[in-house]
């Protein structure tokens, strides 16, 4: 699975399963991705899974996050903590002590990561 099809799974919620139709919650501002070429490419792809399955979306508030939601809000978390660890570094301090200087934040990355 790739693509919109990939999209709009990742910004559903799972909401039940009856027999062959699966029935899914799609965040409104995702709706305009859903036409009936990536309905049936979304089909067919959970059908190698689940055997033969018609997906239904309903447009509705969400209750809870999509996985799409939560892995955002885990990466900004995950990265809010190294932010608030790296400032509170002693030797960091005594830098902008001896330099009359502040880190600045959007420069602030963890190593590795890509520049954005």
């Amino acid at each position: 699975m790739k693509g919109i099809d990939q999209v709009l799974l990742k910004n559903s919620n799972f909401k039940s399963k009856t027999n062959n139709q699966l029935i899914l919650s799609l965040d409104t501002e995702y709706k305009a991705l859903l036409t009936e070429k990536s309905l049936n490419n979304l089909e067919q792809s959970l059908s190698l899974l689940l055997g033969q399955t018609t997906v239904k979306f309903d447009f509705e508030a969400l209750k809870e996050l999509t996985i799409t939601q939560q892995n955002t809000l885990d990466t900004k978390n995950k990265k809010d903590k190294m932010i608030a660890n790296f400032l509170a570094d002693e030797a960091l301090q005594d830098l902008e002590k001896i330099f009359n200087t502040k880190a600045t934040i959007s420069t602030i990355k963890e190593i590795g990561e890509e520049n954005v």
